[in-house]
């Protein structure tokens, strides 16, 4: 082969080898919600976005390529104005321009699939190396479940082979849901590559990557996803059917020739969906899943948003602020947004982003109607997968939002193109083609800057994270600042700023060590609150550095606002309670004291408790930890142990039961048998590893067996679930920001 030959060669391969990097990089990390929020993915997108835009625009411009225009073009002008306007509008701009600036990403990442097909470039290799990529979560799901099922059998019983538990795996992609919704785009499009493929290995690698798909989205226990995966796949075998009809004629005949035939079809349909329903019915008993109304709390407050501002809605990003004003945070898990793509759009962005996104959504039903159409019939098999793909993702955008993961809109971008592409307007379709291609360069270099600035102030941001961890609050505290100075508008910089120099102006105990500091944390904080005040430990943090500042009566109004905002949240009320007993309130401070414990009994046995009168007279009588209405508790508290675990055992016999087991575990203590309570308190916690009193039981027992280290492991897991060191010790309340990654987007 002559050299220039040979440069073609390796040419061609090196740019599959980039591609096939890009697509493993895109679906197994930069593309999962944490390249929107980790630093290092998120910067790594950010130059990604810089550096391909820049690079397009010089590609159009030696080429003299025409604008792409396509039927989605209105539509998606009018879905980014929406979220432009509806951000400029915001309470909190910063927050919606971060949104505005993910989804002009998705939207330029469109237009450029769309402008590569017309310039001859197929994208059906692309899709096959996603395909490809997407193998990473089968084989983690697999290895997931697979780890799960080793545990549960190293401490199980002899001949109980089936766990007292669900699974719901995630397989390193951060939520079993998101990984159902990527699921549903990838395993229609290796069925329908399966149904076209000619070569033997090839049928059998894409049949066993989509029972593999299929296995790994029934442990996700995602429901939406579940529905996502009947509508995709009635969706398929129907496209099938109509593309295939003299198949179908034929199978048909076939089926009226043979009676016989139809009596074993129906009772294979009967045993299989009775077999898939128990199966079903199981796993969707996971503790995770709410079993009363499981989604409409959640889109109350997006509704609520709405009737507030009907026209452009709170603002992009501003849903788990909301969230915040309806459901106590601490302790309750916060939400980021409506899981419901529509009804998000209404809170967020009002009746403009909703009617967008609806037009959006015809357009592209129309654009695969066209496609359908255009295809010569028996041709159709790739193209009723990627539609089957879009209805399942459709289906579950109406439970979900995994539109928060970039590699789902990734995905669904290349599928658009896809529908998109052969349709060439004979005259540009609602956009002009110079307009256009004014408007694609503004985007552009819109994108540059916004992602440039915001990794600007970002990198600034993680250094004085970095710092925080480290202890070095000097060096946290200028870098913060920095970030405040390079990105001014953004909240989380303040509110971590003054985190800073609160630990920089408190010790341990909550005292004044540099009153300089203290002011500049208050002032900092101060203004974090003024740009989102809705989040109860940011207030906390504010009331605890003004206390200790000699600012009383400021600092009990900031922790009054604190419980007010997380009625819920005991150890707020303990440090309230603290501050009122010092200021000589007694009667409100033992009311308080007394409500903690109602909400959390485990505090009575916190050593980092305040030791004050009041405290130690309601902490020497605290509430019962037990749920002891329950008849079973009640008998292991009268030290009936024997009926106690008769009563235990006839609860542990369903499933997901960690407290039955729990009671177990105690009963058997109570009566000697301490390998048979080892054997139900491990129980308990691989049903729930996060009970704290499982934890503290369980290093108990390890200590009376002697198992020195086993007992040190899990007396510091029930420490850390209690939330000892993080909460309590008055210096560092509210100083836990373990929910700023969901408001802000930042670690």
């Amino acid at each position: 082969m002559n050299n220039p030959l040979r440069m073609a060669a390796l040419g061609r391969a090196a740019q599959r080898a980039a591609l096939a990097l890009l697509a493993l990089y895109v679906v197994a990390w930069g593309g999962k919600y944490a390249g929107l929020v980790l630093y290092l993915p998120y910067m790594i997108n950010v130059w990604l976005l810089a550096l391909g835009s820049l690079a397009w625009l010089a590609w159009r411009a030696l080429r003299r390529r025409p604008f792409p225009a396509t039927p989605f073009d209105l539509p998606l002008l009018a879905f980014l104005a929406a979220y432009l306007l509806s951000s400029l509008a915001s309470p909190i701009p910063r927050l919606g321009l971060e949104q505005f600036g993910y989804y002009l990403a998705c939207t330029l990442i469109f237009y450029l699939l769309v402008d590569l097909a017309r310039a001859g470039k197929s994208l059906e290799p692309w899709l096959g190396l996603m395909l490809l990529a997407g193998a990473w979560y089968l084989f983690f799901g697999l290895g997931e479940v697979t780890a799960w099922y080793r545990r549960w059998l190293e401490i199980a019983p002899p001949g109980q082979w089936i766990p007292p538990a669900t699974l719901r795996v995630d397989a390193t992609i951060g939520h079993p849901n998101t990984l159902a919704a990527l699921l549903n785009l990838l395993w229609p499009l290796a069925a329908a590559r399966l149904a076209a493929a000619r070569s033997r290995w090839l049928k059998a690698a894409l049949a066993v990557y989509v029972l593999a798909a299929f296995a790994v989205l029934f442990l996700t226990s995602s429901r939406g996803g579940w529905l996502a995966a009947a509508a995709a796949l009635a969706v398929l075998i129907l496209l099938l059917a109509l593309d295939r009809r003299e198949l179908v004629r034929r199978c048909w005949a076939w089926l009226r020739a043979h009676a016989w035939a139809w009596a074993g079809l129906g009772l294979a349909g009967l045993l299989l969906g009775r077999a898939l329903g128990a199966l079903m019915l199981r796993q969707v008993q996971h503790p995770t899943h709410p079993t009363a109304d499981p989604r409409g709390y959640i889109w109350q407050v997006a509704v609520a948003m709405f009737r507030a501002r009907p026209w452009l809605g709170g603002g992009p990003g501003t849903y788990p602020l909301e969230y915040l004003s309806f459901f106590s945070n601490p302790p309750f898990d916060l939400l980021p947004h409506a899981h419901n793509f529509v009804l998000n759009q209404l809170g967020e962005n009002g009746l403009a982003g909703a009617a967008a996104t609806l037009a959006l959504g015809a357009v592209l039903a129309w654009a695969a109607w066209q496609a359908w159409k255009r295809s010569a019939p028996g041709g159709r098999t790739l193209l009723a997968g990627s539609l089957a793909a879009l209805a399942g993702l459709a289906v579950h955008s109406q439970f979900d939002l995994p539109q928060w993961a970039p590699v789902v809109n990734v995905l669904t971008a290349v599928l658009m193109a896809g529908l998109a592409a052969p349709l060439l307007p004979r005259r540009p379709a609602g956009v002009p083609l110079a307009a256009g291609n004014a408007l694609l360069t503004a985007g552009c270099l819109a994108l540059v800057v916004l992602s440039l600035l915001s990794g600007w102030g970002y990198t600034a941001y993680q250094r004085g994270v970095e710092a925080l961890r480290a202890g070095n609050w000097p060096s946290a505290a200028r870098w913060l600042e920095e970030a405040i100075r390079r990105d001014p508008s953004m909240p989380v910089y303040h509110l971590q700023a003054g985190v800073a120099y609160a630990r920089l102006g408190m010790d341990d105990a909550g005292r004044a060590t540099d009153p300089a500091a203290l002011r500049k944390s208050i002032a900092l904080t101060g203004q974090g609150l003024a740009l989102a005040g809705n989040y109860a430990p940011d207030w906390a943090g504010l009331g605890m550095a003004k206390l200790a500042a000699g600012d009383a009566k400021g600092g009990v109004e900031a922790l009054r606002t604190a419980a007010g905002l997380a009625p819920a949240w005991a150890e707020v009320r303990l440090a309230l309670a603290q501050a009122l007993e010092q200021a000589g309130q007694d009667a409100e401070a033992a009311a308080l004291y007394r409500a903690a414990l109602e909400m959390k009994p485990a505090l009575a046995e916190d050593p980092s408790a305040p030791d004050t009168p009041l405290w130690r007279e309601a902490a020497a009588s605290p509430p019962s930890a037990l749920p002891d209405a329950e008849e079973s508790w009640q008998a292991l508290a009268e030290g009936d142990a024997a009926r106690a675990e008769a009563l235990f055992k006839a609860q542990a016999g369903g499933v997901n039961n960690a407290s039955a087991y729990l009671g177990l575990g105690l009963a058997q203590m109570q009566q000697g048998r301490l390998e048979e309570a080892r054997r139900s308190l491990e129980t308990s916690t691989f049903i729930d590893g996060s009970q704290p009193r499982a934890h503290a039981v369980l290093a108990d027992l390890y200590a009376k067996l002697g198992e020195a280290a086993k007992a040190q492991a899990e007396s510091a897991r029930a420490a850390e679930l209690l939330g000892i060191s993080a909460y309590n010790r008055p210096a560092e309340l509210g100083t836990r920001k373990g929910q700023w990654v969901l408001i802000y987007h930042r670690e």
